[in-house]
């Protein structure tokens, strides 16, 4: 069975798939080269080809500066922003939300005279 290459789409996929698991369970990126990862990504999808921690490092950044710019687009039509700092698991690391609000403006039609 071929692998799929770095480049492929269903492989990015899969890719984003792995970092968004790191990144919402705050692992460590070298979970990507764990053994039991691989078996587990190997078993669930075998044409798939895990990356080691740099190149998921380099994926992260990407993603980050990608989602970051989006968010500032964001922002700069937003009407309201609301901010919040929640610390679940009273750890060091608290949990922060950002919501944009933005104003839809309405235009009310009027009937045309007959």
């Amino acid at each position: 069975m071929e692998k799929y290459g770095v480049d492929d789409a269903k492989s990015r996929e899969l890719d984003v798939a792995v970092l968004k698991l790191i990144a919402a369970d705050c692992l460590p990126i070298s979970i990507c080269e764990s053994e039991a990862l691989r078996e587990l990504l190997e078993k669930a999808h075998p044409r798939y080809v895990p990356k080691d921690h740099k190149f998921m490092t380099r994926l992260l950044e990407f993603e980050y500066e990608t989602r970051f710019s989006a968010l500032k687009v964001s922002q700069e039509h937003a009407k309201v922003i609301n901010y919040n700092s929640i610390d679940l698991d009273h750890s060091s690391r608290p949990a922060i939300s950002l919501l944009l609000y933005r104003h839809v403006e309405q235009t009310k039609s009027t009937p045309s005279s007959a």
